[in-house]
């Protein structure tokens, strides 16, 4: 129950600072990614991608905040911090104590959680270590514990609830970013936004194709953008207070 979990407070693995869970969307919509402890390599792939997403960048600088939380010691999240390269527009936040994992109904994993989705984490975990991450211990987080995925209105309304059933089992960028459409109220670029403007930006520079067969970039970002909006949002849930 937000309301009487308030006193539990997130630190700002980047300043210090402290905050608590729901301050975190009372001015904006914020995409609320909670992870596994720092050393699991299956916490890596998602953020990364999350990160590295010009479409993504694109919701934040339209007013979308992205918050990544932890379970570990700031000097677990610093040694996370170096090997990501976050950039400016991620927040990082830790909590040890793991309360805001319980005020979402975060669950952990289980033997038989293991033996179910064994091959999902294997895969996920190759993909982590091509991108040249490893394993490592779980420092001062919880080893058991799962994380999830939120994207949450100012008025506490989630358009994405993705709560883990193993390590690694993470929304796709292309429900992360229609969520945030959502939560915006945007269907899909208007004319003149920040988003039509990189794909004309694109367009000049892929006008004609160069092999046969293959698209420009502007195709392919238009592809991705028909394929955003053909999706069906989730109804919106509101998060129990």
């Amino acid at each position: 129950n937000i309301e009487t979990m308030e006193d539990h407070y997130l630190t700002n693995a980047k300043s210090g600072d402290t905050c608590t869970l729901e301050s975190l969307w009372a001015d904006s919509p914020c995409v609320v990614m909670f992870l596994r402890h720092f050393g699991c390599v299956c916490s890596h792939p998602t953020p990364y991608e999350v990160s590295a997403s010009d479409e993504i960048k694109v919701m934040a600088d339209s007013g979308v905040r992205v918050a990544m939380i932890g379970n570990g010691s700031m000097e677990d999240a610093q040694v996370w911090i170096e090997t990501r390269r976050l950039p400016g527009f991620v927040e990082l936040y830790i909590d040890p104590g793991l309360h805001t994992y319980a005020q979402m109904n975060l669950g952990r994993i289980t033997f038989l959680s293991c033996f179910r989705f064994l091959p999902q984490m294997v895969r996920v975990a190759r993909i982590s270590r091509r991108q040249g991450n490893k394993q490592r211990n779980a420092g001062e987080g919880s080893l058991m514990q799962l994380g999830g995925t939120f994207v949450m209105r100012q008025n506490g309304v989630a358009t994405l609830r993705h709560p883990q059933r193993f390590a690694g089992d993470d929304p796709s960028l292309s429900e992360l970013v229609a969520a945030c459409r959502q939560a915006l109220g945007v269907r899909r670029p208007s004319i003149g936004s920040k988003a039509t403007d990189a794909v004309r930006r694109l367009s000049s520079k892929s006008a004609v194709n160069t092999e046969p067969g293959r698209l420009t970039e502007i195709e392919v970002a238009m592809n991705r953008q028909d394929s955003l909006d053909d999706m069906v949002p989730q109804e919106d849930t509101k998060i129990a207070s």
